[in-house]
């Protein structure tokens, strides 16, 4: 019931703010007119936009008649937690700003010397500059977690470059994250006897790990795509999977937080070994001798 009268509250500020005047920031789109075309390009809500750019140019052109004729559709694309599905939920928390939720469209064919999806981004972003881009975000927090809450049993955050997050419990950011998990492993691996450093490659070995960290805390271990530069190592592989997979096993990994909401999340990782590697081992094991 408060997330529901948050909501209202914050309906109800907009509601005052639009009674008084508006700012000049919120007036910006209004002060651009298509028919002034020159060579120079043109300032818009959406940043510089060719005049010669005529899709583009299009699309602002059809967006300023939707917002005129009070047709405000917010505009909501793939999300690597929920691929966009909350839509329906966004629309309902929307729907006392008179705004629709909608997913964005665009041809399957790239376009030459033109901006893509002027339209989409020209209406979201008079929607957030009229009604405060705080309260949209924190709308679509809020849908997100209405969305998860349904579909807990269905719903995995994917963890990688599209929503960075941090998993390794011993990482402070997560630009370190990768070097931090390749160190920790490395601390107690022993390379296999027989194993060949020869070679000019900068791996002598990478693998490519997996991991489905449950919301109870269970994790899921799939250790793939174990390369050796010399062929002849491959006869180590097993060794190499086993290794991972029990370091991998053990780890206790953060789970995903979504908005206040644990749900199981999907993501990976990779181990490199280099010849400095198996160097500094030998050196370490000559000195402990």
């Amino acid at each position: 019931m408060t997330k529901y009268l948050n909501i209202l509250l914050m309906i109800a500020c907009i509601g005052c703010q639009q009674n008084t005047k508006e700012s000049s920031e919120d007036l910006q789109y209004k002060k651009f007119d298509l028919s002034e075309r020159n060579e120079d390009s043109i300032q818009t809500i959406i940043g510089m936009v060719s005049p010669n750019d005529d899709n583009c140019m299009f699309e602002i052109k059809m967006a300023k008649d939707s917002i005129e004729h009070n047709r405000l559709t917010y505009y909501v694309g793939y999300d690597p937690v929920t691929c966009g599905r909350y839509r329906d939920d966004l629309e309902i928390l929307l729907k006392p700003l008179g705004i629709k939720c909608g997913r964005p469209w665009g041809s399957c064919l790239p376009l030459i010397d033109s901006r893509d999806g002027c339209y989409f981004d020209y209406m979201n972003t008079y929607i957030e500059q009229k009604f405060k881009k705080w309260v949209i975000d924190s709308l679509k927090a809020e849908a997100i977690k209405i969305y998860a809450e349904k579909n807990i049993d269905n719903v995995a955050a994917y963890i990688g470059n599209d929503s960075p997050a941090l998993f390794f419990p011993k990482s402070k950011s997560y630009a370190s994250q990768p070097e931090d998990i390749d160190k920790d492993f490395k601390k107690n691996f022993q390379y296999p006897k027989n194993f060949f450093t020869d070679g000019s490659g900068t791996y002598l070995w990478r693998a490519r790990v997996h991991l489905l960290i449950h919301r109870d805390g269970k994790t899921e271990v799939t250790v793939s795509e174990i390369e050796f530069e010399n062929e002849k190592n491959k006869i180590h592989e097993q060794y190499f999977k086993d290794k991972i997979q029990d370091y991998a096993v053990r780890k206790k990994w953060l789970r995903y937080n979504l908005n206040g909401l644990i749900i199981d999340s999907e993501t990976f990782f990779e181990l490199k070994g280099s010849r400095q590697d198996v160097i500094y081992r030998i050196r370490e094991v000559i000195s402990c001798e």
